[in-house]
């Protein structure tokens, strides 16, 4: 990970927190990537926008990597002789950078987790059962997409999975940043 701290010293210095998860992922529920997080070898993208519409019914397209009980081959994912597995995650931060909310779709592309567009992002259950909105703390929403590719196993009945070795780990970050309307009206022109 060094390498990429190196190389994007100014964005970890102004969101501490995906540095830590990106570290420790499994810590934060992501099923991709290794315990110990971001590789070197790994690629890493980081781009910046500001929030859209388009953002807010955009919904996590999951793909069941080989260390789940099943997968799901897609077209999308598609390279010669690989195989690849996918997850999706949305974050809201704070005007500090610390973490707000975590929104993580079902494994698998699964109809119910097309029920769970990213503006939920702003809504949270309490302690008590309550539910109620973080629009005024939040700063900034961040979408990771983590892409794992591996060799497919040719000629091999394997019923666990056809993934073989892991030959590639491609990393996504984009940051959304507080539209000019800002997130609550953004948030009601998409109800």
């Amino acid at each position: 990970m060094k390498k990429h701290l190196e190389k994007n010293r100014d964005f970890f210095n102004n969101f501490c927190f995906i540095q830590s998860l990106l570290k420790s992922p499994k810590q934060y529920g992501i099923g991709l990537m290794n315990v110990d997080g971001l590789k070197d070898k790994d690629e890493l993208f980081i781009e910046y926008r500001e929030a859209d519409k388009n953002l807010m019914l955009r919904y996590g397209q999951n793909i069941d990597p080989p260390y789940y009980n099943g997968y799901s081959h897609n077209t999308n994912l598609e390279i010669k002789n690989q195989v690849g597995a996918q997850e999706e995650i949305l974050l809201s931060l704070d005007y500090e950078g610390n973490l707000v909310d975590i929104l993580q779709w079902p494994k698998n592309n699964s109809l119910l987790g097309m029920h769970f567009l990213a503006r939920e992002i702003f809504w949270r259950k309490s302690t008590n059962g309550k539910v109620y909105h973080t629009l005024r703390r939040v700063s900034h929403l961040v979408w990771i997409t983590i892409q794992e590719w591996y060799q497919k196993k040719e000629g091999e009945v394997n019923k666990k999975s056809p993934f073989g070795k892991l030959q590639q780990r491609l990393i996504k970050i984009t940051v959304y940043s507080k539209p000019q309307e800002g997130f609550k009206n953004l948030y009601q022109s998409t109800l």
